[in-house]
């Protein structure tokens, strides 16, 4: 999806904000938030590039997500 970072990437961020004395409610909203914003450009992806075009190309993503954890 459409989005600066991925979620796995913003979990450091989090724990430096936890470590400069960020409250915990702060963190899960940031956290919430980033997540929250992927379901409406998924279905803006739809709308403007088309079902096929957003299914291959979250299979890839997925392949690629796969590939770098191992």
């Amino acid at each position: 999806m459409k989005t600066a970072f991925p979620l796995y990437a913003l979990l450091p961020v989090a724990g430096v904000l936890l470590k400069k004395g960020c409250r915990v409610s702060n963190v899960l909203i940031f956290l919430c938030a980033s997540a929250s914003i992927r379901i409406p450009l998924l279905f803006f992806e739809i709308s403007s590039l088309g079902a096929p075009f957003t299914l291959i190309s979250h299979i890839q993503r997925l392949f690629i997500d796969i590939n770098r954890l191992l």
